[in-house]
């Protein structure tokens, strides 16, 4: 079947099977197996520079799809086992029926075109999108919608296609996987390297019916680059051609030096493209860094420094990111973008150092295509080690409290005045939670427990700039020990008690124990035994 006669049908048979949520045309315009849901790839051969013929479009749209590509003759860009791009996410429109915009890259791996971006249609807002097509039948054979990412308009969006294991590649979106699962995320492409130049690009694509769907600036801050044997490449052209009735304009370094390599401006707003612009050129550039620091600084302290990027001719940078570090510090924020003046500025928390150190300050410009640092040496002292001591309650009583005496001395055991001390404590309360030293270097606290048993432990830090410095004290829950003396007393006053009356019955008169003749009286005096009469001798009474 001739090739135009394929468009045609495959077009009509495309309208006839679109869903509701249709708004795409197909990935190549002779595709017949594809509804129009689904994001559009870049055709097999690409537009020479030059005049480009309309690619046909659904029947259901009144003018057109435009297509515009970036792309690069730099062989170097393969092989390669990786595709990156980064978007900024653009603000919902209201679309017709049957239109759509898409940004992404899009690259040839084995038998197959993947395609991944920012997808907008009537139907739905901008959403990440993940899709495969095979290069024999034009067939969808994956298609992923993260539907559950949410995007904030003018914020940025880092995809990286990359091979993950044998011929399986893994799409990620700010370092996460695709879709949150590696379902979504992964596919086998059949070919651990992309071999083809000439599939490697980055593509808006609109498909519109009175206006174009572009919006009026989509910047993209890294269009494309390859992953090689040597790391990320960022190839040393891109060239720009568009396709449609109705073109838009695009904007590189080559046309706005502050642009950084490999970043793209394109919209509605901007002129008109003339096929085959150069875009950038050189690959990544040296910049100039100048890092502004204290020469001197004290542990433990906050102080600013400042960052400036320059292009080589000392012209300012802005938006390029820059990340400080240092040996044991840490920078607020760790990362930020320049200014218009190309500077960045930072609140650096300097470390605790335990003697006089050199503490080498490092600004690292880290927006890709951009390549420079500079390091510089800060004298930085020890702060001040505050020593505590505890005096006042050994213990805590059961539901009572106790009051303790915080100290705080230099190493020396000089009084530390106005240093602020955080006070916590665990099975316990400790009020206040905080104060500042007095003049003779002392904070006293109270501990309250309603435990019966149990221990009470309070911790006290130093808290505020150039000082450091923490302890705990460890009291147990019990009552207070008693006074033996007023129990020695009880005591010793029942055993003198005791001892006065026993002395007073002993010297008391013991009286007579009365006779039987006066208890009983005479006649009832008892015999003292039984009488023995003798008979007469003569017998007879």
């Amino acid at each position: 079947m001739p090739v135009a006669r394929r468009l045609v049908v495959g077009l009509l048979v495309a309208a006839l099977l679109a869903v509701p949520w249709a708004g795409l045309a197909q990935k190549s315009p002779g595709a017949s197996s594809k509804s129009l849901d689904e994001p559009l790839g870049a055709t097999t051969t690409r537009p020479a520079a030059g005049p480009h013929p309309a690619h046909p479009v659904d029947p259901r749209v009144s003018s057109g799809i435009g297509r515009l590509f970036v792309t690069t003759p730099d062989p170097l860009i393969v092989p390669n086992d990786g595709l990156r791009t980064n978007l900024t996410a653009f603000a919902p429109q209201a679309f017709a029926p049957f239109t759509s915009y898409q940004e992404g890259a899009e690259e040839t791996i084995g038998g197959y075109d993947a395609v991944f971006g920012l997808f907008e249609n009537a139907q739905t807002a901008p959403v990440p999108f993940f899709s495969v097509f095979s290069n024999t039948t034009d067939v969808t054979v994956h298609l992923a919608y993260w539907t559950a990412e949410t995007l904030l308009t003018g914020a940025s969006y880092d995809f990286e296609l990359g091979r993950s294991n044998g011929t399986n590649w893994t799409l990620t979106v700010n370092g996460a996987l695709f879709g949150g699962n590696g379902t979504e995320a992964e596919y086998d492409f059949g070919a651990v390297t992309s071999t083809w130049a000439g599939g490697v690009s980055f593509s808006e694509i609109a498909l519109y019916t009175n206006v174009t769907t572009a919006p009026p600036t989509a910047p993209a801050s890294l269009a494309l680059a390859v992953h090689t044997a040597t790391g990320w490449y960022l190839p040393t052209q891109g060239l720009a051609t568009f396709s449609g009735p109705s073109p838009w304009g695009i904007e590189g370094r080559a046309q706005h030096p502050t642009l950084a390599p490999g970043a793209l401006v394109s919209g509605t707003s901007l002129a008109a493209v003339v096929n085959g612009t150069v875009l950038w050129s050189g690959g990544p550039v040296g910049v100039g860094v100048v890092l502004v620091t204290p020469p001197s600084a004290v542990g433990l302290t906050t102080v600013p420094v400042t960052a400036r990027v320059t292009d080589t001719n000392g012209a300012p940078l802005p938006g390029v990111a820059v990340t400080l570090y240092d040996v044991g510090g840490n920078f607020t924020p760790g990362s930020s973008l320049t200014n218009a003046s190309g500077g960045v500025y930072y609140a650096w928390s300097t470390p605790n150092a335990t003697a006089n150190v050199s503490d080498p300050v490092t600004a690292l410009v880290t927006t890709f295509g951009y390549r420079g640092l500079t390091t510089v040496a800060v004298d930085v002292s020890p702060p001040l080690h505050v020593v505590f001591a505890f005096a006042g309650s050994s213990a805590v009583p059961p539901g009572g409290s106790a009051s303790v005496t915080v100290g705080a001395t230099d190493p020396s055991g000089h009084a530390v005045g106005g240093v602020y001390l955080s006070f916590s404590a665990t099975g316990g309360l400790v009020a206040p939670t905080g104060g500042e030293t007095d003049a003779s270097g002392h904070v006293t606290v109270g501990l309250s427990t309603v435990a019966r048993t149990g221990l009470v432990v309070l911790v006290v830090t130093a808290v505020g700039s150039g000082v450091w410095g923490s302890a705990s004290l460890t009291l147990p829950v019990r009552a207070p020990a008693s006074d033996p003396w007023p129990t020695y007393a009880l005591v010793a006053g029942v055993v003198a008690a005791a001892a006065l009356v026993a002395g007073v019955l002993w010297r008391r008169p013991r009286r007579r124990r009365p006779t039987a003749e006066e208890l009983w009286g005479p006649s009832l005096r008892p015999e003292r035994g039984p009488v023995s009469r003798t008979p007469p001798g003569s017998g007879g009474p």
